[in-house]
């Protein structure tokens, strides 16, 4: 038997009350029970800054030039102590009375209080980023057509980021120095092409545009990406327009997904099988985390269409609905041991196996520059597995929905009365971690196939009131047990709130000029988000799951100016 903690009671420890036959008592233990729930203070300052200035020139033939910059920086000091969870286990694993850690009750010896007291660590770490802007861009007509007037825009960027942390992680000896910084440099143009306008309309072709853009990238750090897009618009009459967009788009490597510290984890040869894989039980193994050198952007496809309504007899009435699908490829990801060793693909490049002074080992241990923890004090010799989890370009996502959006808007003798709906229909969400990775469903996985929000306000004069309502679907997903078949499936309600928004403008004289004061509240009813069970069977982690509200009702008072 192996019950799951963060500590773990061999069964001779003489305050333990683990089952009869079980090997190992785990248990979910605060330390604050032994050392008081005052022992420990964490701290976070967090100072963030940003700015931006821009000209605007107007020249001749009604080009536009602007040139503008942004500057944007953070920075945060984080110092948490706790006690070394080596030690902890230490402890826990005695069967001498005279020191063995009691989780249950008092009796854990002074002793042993004194010295995991004395065994505390720290995670003190100051972090320093920025990102520094200088961009300009000309727009403006290029030429007459007989459907209108050509239109182009063209600019060039060059933006500097930086991140720089000093500190340390679980102690002086496990340094996390980081100082990196890119250079990107960017052009990008874009062309506003009119074939039918006006001027020569046809039956069924009002209007007819093509739009063309691209940009290329060029990162100091990982290379060059190149990205076009194409659009279309059909106004095959008044009121009504139909439209396409095909394109390409990357995200770049975040700067610590490069360069992050990378940790060296040491797993002794009894307890490989159980922490890391049941492949390299008996074996001394290490497995690596942190930032990955040699990622590549993610890249995604992107199409969509759909249509704009807008009919000359309904003047306030609109209505949108857009189709889109989206691929994606090289997304960036963390493998866990499960996704490694269940992989073919992945097993065979990320899990190296030989004796700790061959070549490939080797630098792998000392010279990709791992900040090592756990080892033994002795050097290590000998046959040894390496997992490399740092992180990888390994997961696809394939999805496609509808967005939709309808609304009206009434002219009343005290002013307006509006009224809509917008939201998101997903069809499919199709992901895979890995190459060799079961395809997944998304909508199986805990995501709302329906999301909406529906809105009712009035406005009277300076006065507005603003009723909205939230709709996210009920979900299906899954979690692990502890029993056979070790998962689950649960699902859950939808979940809908409302909103509510009181806005007056306060009157346009002296120091109230430009002035509104608004009252917002939040889940109205204080709607209890869906509950949901905890992976692992353990009580102490049920709760809200997904991107809910865990605060509930919410209510703000606001005073805005402009001067």
């Amino acid at each position: 038997m192996w019950c799951p903690g963060n500590i773990f009671l061999v069964p001779a420890n003489p305050n333990a009350r683990c089952p009869v036959g079980g090997q190992y008592e785990g248990v979910y233990f605060n330390v604050g029970n032994i050392l008081g729930t005052d022992h420990f203070t964490n701290t976070n300052h967090k100072v963030v800054g940003n700015s931006s200035l821009g000209v605007d020139f107007e020249l001749p033939n009604d080009l536009n030039l602007r040139v503008y910059g942004t500057s944007d920086w953070a920075d945060n000091d984080t110092f948490v102590p706790s006690v070394s969870p080596t030690a902890l286990q230490t402890y826990a694993s005695s069967t001498n009375p005279a020191d063995a850690l009691d989780p249950f009750g008092a009796n854990t010896p002074q002793a042993t209080i004194a010295a995991l007291r004395d065994g505390t660590y720290y995670v003190d770490v100051t972090e320093e980023q920025s990102v520094n802007l200088a961009a300009i861009k000309l727009d403006g007509p290029l030429a007459n057509l007989p459907g209108g007037q050509l239109r182009f825009a063209a600019g060039a960027e060059a933006r500097r980021e930086t991140f720089a942390q000093r500190g340390y992680y679980l102690g002086p000896a496990a340094n996390v120095d980081e100082d990196m910084d890119r250079d990107v440099r960017a052009v990008y143009g874009e062309l506003f092409i009119p074939l039918v306008g006006p001027a020569n309309e046809a039956p069924f072709v009002h209007r007819l545009t093509l739009s063309l853009s691209d940009r290329y990238d060029d990162y100091s750090d990982f290379g060059s990406t190149n990205n076009p897009k194409v659009g279309v618009n059909w106004e095959p009459m008044d009121g009504l327009a139909l439209r396409g967009s095909y394109g390409t788009s990357f995200r770049a490597p975040g700067l610590r997904n490069l360069g992050a510290t990378i940790g060296s984890f040491y797993v002794y040869p009894a307890d490989a099988g159980t922490t890391v894989n049941p492949d390299v039980a008996g074996v001394q193994t290490v497995y690596l985390s942190g930032g990955n050198p040699n990622l590549e952007p993610e890249e995604a496809t992107t199409y969509s269409f759909g249509f704009d309504f807008n009919p000359n007899s309904l003047p306030a009435f609109r209505a949108s609905l857009t189709y889109y699908n989206i691929e994606y490829a090289n997304v960036i990801a963390s493998p866990s041991f499960a996704n490694i060793f269940a992989d073919p693909t992945l097993e065979t490049s990320l899990v190296y196996f030989g004796d700790v002074s061959d070549p490939e080992i080797d630098n792998l241990l000392n010279g990709i520059g791992a900040q090592p923890s756990g080892f033994p004090a002795s050097p290590i010799s000998g046959d040894i597995y390496v997992v490399d989890r740092r992180v990888q370009n390994l997961s696809t996502l394939t999805t496609d929905g509808l967005d939709f959006d309808v609304n009206y808007r009434w002219t009343t003798d005290f002013g307006a009365v509006f009224a809509g709906v917008a939201g998101n229909y997903i069809l499919n969400y199709e992901t895979r971690f890995s190459p060799q990775a079961a395809q997944a469903n998304g909508l199986d996985l805990g995501l709302p196939q329906w999301t909406a929000r529906a809105s009712l306000a009035a406005e009277a004069g300076a006065i507005s009131l603003a009723g909205f309502m939230n709709y996210r679907d009920g979900v299906t997903s899954t979690y692990a047990t502890t029993a056979a078949p070790f998962i689950a499936t649960y699902e859950s309600d939808p979940y809908v709130t409302f909103d509510l928004r009181f806005s007056w403008a306060l009157p346009d004289l002296g120091l109230t000029e430009g002035t509104i004061l608004a009252l917002q509240v939040n889940d109205v009813f204080d709607e209890a988000p869906p509950f949901f069970p905890a992976s692992g069977g353990s009580p102490y982690f049920d709760g809200i799951g997904g991107n809910y509200n865990p605060i509930g009702r919410y209510v703000g008072l606001n005073l805005r100016t402009a001067f």
